[in-house]
């Protein structure tokens, strides 16, 4: 899925899963959004360690990356938002936007791929004719 991004396909993928880049790694998790937060799952997983070390992240979806900055629910009128977003018995972490800085986003650096192809497929094209 990284991949979809590195090739500029984030606008597609990104529909049902985001790219979020922490301290130390990039994943792809799938998300909710409701106005300006993203809600994930909170599982046992490295990139939950990375976040609980260093609370902001880049997030990449379909409108394009965001710095967010993790943090836990704790209003009562946004967990039943959450609940009804994954599920009552779902552990959910906020994703909200942030002025801290962040990691660097996923740059689509293999966008050139689409052109060579295309040249390649014509190119191929021609000589079979």
């Amino acid at each position: 899925m990284i991949l979809a991004w590195r090739l500029g396909l984030g606008w597609l993928v990104g529909r049902h899963r985001i790219l979020l880049t922490t301290a130390n790694r990039r994943v792809v998790v799938p998300f909710r959004f409701f106005v300006d937060t993203f809600y994930v799952r909170r599982v046992e997983a490295p990139w939950i360690d990375d976040l609980a070390a260093t609370p902001t992240a880049t997030v990449q979806a379909w409108p394009g990356p965001r710095p967010v900055r993790v943090r836990p629910i704790e209003d009562p009128e946004e967990a039943e938002l959450a609940g009804r977003l994954w599920g009552d018995d779902v552990p959910v972490l906020a994703l909200s936007p942030t002025g801290q800085r962040t990691p660097d986003m996923t740059a689509p650096d293999l966008m050139w791929v689409w052109p060579a192809a295309l040249v390649a497929l014509w190119a191929a094209r021609r000589l079979w004719r």
